[in-house]
């Protein structure tokens, strides 16, 4: 039977057809940014620059521009603020919000950007793709800051530029609009207008002289607008800050790391992956032939680590930063347009290597977001007390607090624990700025018969404690409440007033706790509260007044739903990255230390070199509930040292697995990991370690059923050795 050719699809259908691809391939990429964002967005009390964000987005817009003339930053992000956080209300995922939306932004924006440099669509769906998964733009679209706002704002005018022809149009308006916003939003905004600026003066033959005479007249425009601000700025502005001690190489290390692998400590782990990135991206922007497309993200890689560089010295009139990851973000747009380029290119001259650089890439990108996601719970820093002094303090008390630099911290905690109208208005004692303290105080409290001092690391405020010492001189303590080292106090002249009998319950806060943590509830005086893994009761306490109970959790907690218990009412928690239950020891040894048995250990690291660590894996099983908090002692013995005639050349000496042993229970078994440094004036050999267990308070060690107090481990090889990865030869 004869078969008619199959007609081939006409161009308008293939362009369609392709069109469609491309949406849907937005679509999923636009998904994966807004999830990615806004996954466990609430799940991080808030730090410093977030609070003060809120706390001066909540003055008046008059007021909040003055504010911001005298800081560090402009105040087109705050206005922003002002106007969401009135539509939205104070939480932690509210105020966050706006950053996501602008990171979502700026993602979408730049898969058209990297059209407009000349990329296919392939080029401009990876360039989407890799800020969409970026962990460093991740988490500046999850801050309350203006970093977000800045990345999309950069996006929008490189588009609006790429966009704009010889007449006068909407573009040319989103091209002023923006690029104004721009030093508004962040002053680094202003550099990438220069950037703009320098890519039109090197394609300045390309162009038509009517396009010349526009973009004169519209960065004219934009430096009235912003030139307004700046004279109302200068002389307010505050300067200071870091000093010129940044390597120029150092900081273009850090720049790279940071489009890597999203991290900006610890550079040198990363350096291979960095030399990868850096070699890809430079080979395939190489490759490509449209010079006046690549030049624009070349300029926004190369350029800002020597424009940071040059910030972090310490000018006379403006504030110099230490150079920081939070500076680059901003030129994330073009760089992630540029690296869409490069991959393509790459995967158009070399199929296969290209694909293989590009699920690489994607795999190490994955792993960053799954280590950021893992590391981002919420923990109680200040909520609490905050909450507490809302539950305790009456109408018409005065309050007042101790906090040095960290009153943001305060005031967003405090709305957040009584709404938009807290009870009361607390005042901050101020810094000592060279007034005596006796005049500092008396202005401040006055003479008044009683009030509540709330301490926020009060060393930062009163590092010589003078005005606790003033405080004390003239009133007593009468009531106080501790949360870690901060605590809530109630003051009174005469000292007659009771403690505070209040019948509210304030929750815990925290959801995820983690080894090192400390979960709080509080509740009133005689009202018993359970620490519960399930129905067991692995902590009890009953306050005699009203108080922030504490429970720490340690790292013998295994992870699991644990749970509060107080009144009647449970309160669930779960803890997590604790240890697990340990499998049996490699040598197994049952030494009886009463109401501690060693069961067994696992030497790791061995044979070891001089200078070197190796591993000490001991199990513990708790026989009975211990009566004391003892401390396990792990001494590598050798040789008399030839200067100090020790036989004692090293020791790990701490609680077993890091918990206090009044902690454990009858039953519970845990494995306890010790590192131990060999010296490096140890001679090879072999040496033993002793283990055993002493009362930190005397010194007194518990002894074994044949009356020794040590149990010794022997087999600790030091040679001089040639190590490779794991293996010592």
């Amino acid at each position: 039977m004869d078969t008619a050719a199959r007609p081939s699809q006409s161009a308008p259908t293939v362009r369609r057809h392709a069109s469609i691809r491309a949406l849907i391939l937005m679509t999923g990429v636009l998904a994966l940014a807004w999830a990615l964002r806004v996954i466990l967005l609430g799940d991080k009390a808030v730090w410093w620059d977030e609070a003060w964000s809120v706390w001066v987005s909540q003055h008046g817009l008059r007021e909040l521009t003055e504010m911001m003339g005298h800081d560090a930053h402009p105040p087109f992000y705050q206005w922003l603020l002002y106007g969401w956080l009135r539509l939205t209300g104070i939480s932690e995922f509210a105020v966050r919000a706006l950053s996501a939306l602008a990171g979502l932004l700026t993602v979408a924006a730049v898969y058209p950007l990297t059209r407009r440099l000349g990329g296919s669509r392939g080029a401009a769906g990876l360039a989407a793709f890799f800020i969409a998964l970026s962990i460093f733009h991740i988490r500046w679209s999850q801050e309350t800051r203006m970093y977000a706002v800045g990345t999309a704002l950069v996006a929008l005018a490189t588009y609006a530029y790429l966009r704009a022809g010889e007449r006068w149009s909407g573009w040319w308006v989103l091209l002023i609009l923006t690029g104004a916003a721009l030093p508004l939003t962040h002053y680094l905004g202003g550099f990438v207008l220069i950037i703009l600026n320098l890519h039109w003066l090197l394609t300045w033959r390309s162009r038509a002289r009517a396009f010349h005479t526009r973009w004169i007249a519209a960065m004219l425009l934009i430096a009235l607008i912003d030139g307004a601000w700046a004279l109302y700025a200068y002389g307010r502005i505050r300067s200071g800050g870091g000093t010129a001690d940044a390597a120029l190489l150092d900081v273009f290390q850090l720049s790279f790391t940071l489009l890597a692998v999203g991290q900006s400590i610890n550079l040198t782990r990363y350096t291979a992956v960095t030399l990868a990135f850096a070699l890809v991206l430079a080979l395939g922007l190489a490759w490509r032939r449209n010079r006046r497309g690549t030049l624009l993200p070349l300029l926004a890689l190369l350029l800002p680590p020597g424009i940071i560089v040059l910030l972090s010295m310490p000018w006379s009139r403006f504030y110099a930063p230490q150079p920081e990851e939070r500076y680059f973000v901003i030129f994330v747009p073009l760089v992630y347009a540029g690296l869409g380029l490069a991959l393509d290119a790459l995967r158009r001259v070399a199929r296969a290597a290209g694909l293989t650089v590009i699920v690489a890439l994607a795999l190490v990108y994955g792993v960053s977001v799954l280590d950021a996601l893992d590391r981002r719970y919420f923990q109680d820093d200040y909520q609490t007390l905050l909450a507490a002094a809302a539950a305790l303090v009456e109408p018409g008390d005065a309050v007042f607090f101790i906090s040095g630099e960290r009153y943001p911290l305060v005031y967003y905690n405090l709305d957040r624990a009584t709404g938009a109208q807290p009870p009361f208005e607390p005042v901050g004692v101020p810094a000592d700025e060279g007034e005596p303290v006796e005049s500092l105080m008396g202005r401040t409290i006055g003479q008044r018969e009683r009030f509540w001092l709330v301490e926020i690391e009060a060393g930062l405020g009163d590092p010589q404690g003078a005005r606790r010492a003033w405080i004390d001189a003239r009133y007593q303590r009468v009531y106080h409440t501790r949360a870690g080292y901060n605590g809530l106090s109630l003051y009174s002249r005469s000292g007659d007033d009771n403690p505070p009998a209040s019948a509210a319950i304030v929750p815990p806060v925290m959801r995820e706790a983690r080894p090192g943590d400390t979960v709080r509830i509080g509740v009133p005086g005689g009202v018993r509260v359970d620490l519960l893994r399930g129905e067991q009761v692995l902590a009890a306490q009953t306050p005699a007044s009203w108080a922030l109970v504490e429970f720490p959790i340690y790292p013998i907690y295994a992870p699991g739903e644990y749970s509060l218990r107080a009144a009647d009412e449970v309160y669930s928690f779960r803890v997590t990255h604790s240890q697990s239950a340990p499998g049996d020891p490699a040598v197994k040894l049952d030494a009886d230390f009463g109401a501690l048995r060693l069961l067994g250990y696992r030497l790791d690291g061995l044979p070891v070199r001089p200078g070197e660590p190796f591993d000490l894996v001991l199990t513990w099983q708790a026989e009975a509930q211990p009566d004391a908090d003892y401390t396990v002692f792990a001494h590598l013995l050798g040789p008399p040292h030839p200067e100090t005639g020790s036989i004692v050349w090293a020791t790990g000496d701490s609680y077993p697995t890091g918990t206090p042993t009044t902690a454990w229970w009858p039953g519970l078994t845990a494995a306890d990991r010790r590192t131990i440094e060999v010296p490096d004036d140890l001679p090879p050999g072999y040496y033993s370690v002793e283990v055993g267990l002493y009362r930190l308070d005397g010194g007194e060690r518990l002894t074994l059923p044949d009356g020794s107090d040590r149990v010794l481990i022997p087999g600790i090889e030091v040679r001089n050795c040639r190590r490779v990865l794991d293996w010592c030869f």
